[in-house]
């Protein structure tokens, strides 16, 4: 697979529109694996399920604080 094509598909996705939830949960996943991936890098032995739920438990508890 060449830049090329890559950018193409970028450009296609782009355009299309997604509903809210479905494009929170993207983003979400996103973070998850993020912050699992460069926990792993530093040597972290927390695992991806543990990721997910410290982060869960921080967006509500800022949700709570607003």
């Amino acid at each position: 697979m060449n830049f090329q094509h890559i950018h193409k598909l970028m450009e296609e996705l782009n355009k299309r529109e997604f509903r809210e939830e479905l494009r929170q949960k993207i983003e979400d996943e996103f973070e998850i694996d993020y912050t699992y991936d460069s926990l792993a890098l530093s040597g972290s032995s927390v695992t991806r399920e543990e990721v997910k739920a410290i982060l869960t438990a921080l967006k509500n508890q800022e949700g709570g604080k607003k």
